[in-house]
């Protein structure tokens, strides 16, 4: 059975039982014994609760060499809560940023000194159903599409004002295979019907020239830039893709979590290369300089932990999926539609804003130019 003292402490914390122990004490004119015996604690407790403060000592080490500066962790701790990251978000945020090195373990000890509050999704009863059959889906049998309207202040803040300033494209093309999660990016400075063919045919010639031979089905949303919920649209679209044995299918209204796979890509396109490096850009050719490297840092060397990856990066999922194509095939050019439209319809092949030369050979085979 507890003692008087230690239920106290146990109930109501060591403040309120060593005020006790001073009540106690103060009415026994001080006998520190009696006090004790009273209370069922050592005479050493309530020594310490007439000669200390109320609360306990801090047990941290007045020492401590390897501790991070208070300074660095302010500066953490303040871009925590302009981002909302975790310790893995974060770490790799400070790194691409601000060029600061922190091990996970380390930005986590940070975050639990400054009282940080883990952020909690509450989730429904009911078993998620994945979108696709994942163990016995093939290579870019399965894709999904979809455009990024990259000036979005809500999310990046004022470096958006960047793209108008210096004539940066503002829409982002996306297509992600559901099986290997490799990404395929392309820009314009618009959203038309015609970009949408383009950028399709674009990612399945390309396909196509680096040997994948089964069908490609293409998956978007019901956005003006694809189908716009047309399904007279929907089968031209069809009709202008079946000679290269790929078809297109709009997702029906309201079902936006069927394109969980290019969404969530997105907002890592936002933590990822947007805020640590849009603030920077000043040209167009840096802009495709980055989006270029990040596309590929993205395929080859970027852990996925969606669903089936466990950890792999994209072209560890494509070597693993035992399909016979060339490690080529994660570099695909970016470019700006609006440009390569242009191309075409003048029959000149000209790449003024990207470092494409390495891909000129493959870009005449593909569009015959």
């Amino acid at each position: 059975m507890k003692s008087l003292y230690h239920s106290l402490r146990a109930t109501e914390g060591v403040t309120a039982a060593r005020n006790l122990a001073r009540t106690v004490l103060g009415n026994n004119r001080g006998n520190v014994s009696k006090a004790a015996r009273i209370l069922g604690c050592s005479r050493l407790c309530v020594r310490r609760a007439r000669e200390g403060p109320l609360e306990d000592y801090s047990r941290e080490p007045h020492h401590q060499p390897r501790k991070t500066q208070e300074s660095m962790e302010l500066f953490v701790l303040d871009i925590r809560q302009q981002t909302g990251y975790g310790k893995r978000r974060l770490k790799k945020h400070l790194k691409a940023k601000y060029g600061f090195i922190m091990k996970e373990d380390t930005v986590a000890k940070i975050l639990k000194r400054g009282n940080v509050k883990k952020q909690v999704y509450k989730r429904s009863g009911k078993a998620s159903k994945p979108l696709y059959d994942y163990e016995n889906l093939i290579p870019f049998e399965e894709g999904q599409v979809d455009t990024k309207h990259v000036e979005d202040f809500g999310a990046l803040g004022r470096v958006v004002f960047n793209l108008r300033r210096y004539g940066l494209p503002r829409y982002q093309w996306t297509y992600i295979c559901a099986k290997t999660k490799i990404r395929f990016l392309a820009y314009s400075h618009s959203l038309e019907g015609q970009y949408g063919l383009l950028f399709l045919s674009l990612v399945t010639l390309w396909l196509r020239s680096c040997g994948v031979g089964t069908a490609l089905r293409f998956q978007g949303d019901n956005g003006s830039e694809f189908c716009a919920g047309s399904k007279e649209k929907e089968v031209w679209l069809n009709e202008m893709l079946k000679p290269w044995d790929a078809s297109f299918r709009s997702i029906p209204a309201g079902k936006k979590y069927l394109q969980g796979i290019v969404e969530r890509s997105h907002r890592t396109d936002d933590e990822e290369l947007y805020r640590p490096h849009l603030e920077r850009i000043k040209s167009t050719e840096i802009f495709f300089r980055k989006a270029q490297m990040w596309q590929d840092t993205y395929n080859a060397l970027r852990p996925s932990w969606g669903v089936g990856m466990k950890g792999k990066t994209p072209l560890q999922k494509l070597k693993q999926s035992a399909i016979l194509v060339p490690e080529q095939i994660l570099h695909f050019p970016v470019i700006i539609l609006d440009d390569l439209l242009r191309v075409l319809k003048t029959g000149n092949y000209l790449c003024n804003y990207y470092q494409m030369r390495k891909y000129e050979k493959v870009m005449r085979v593909i569009f015959f130019i």
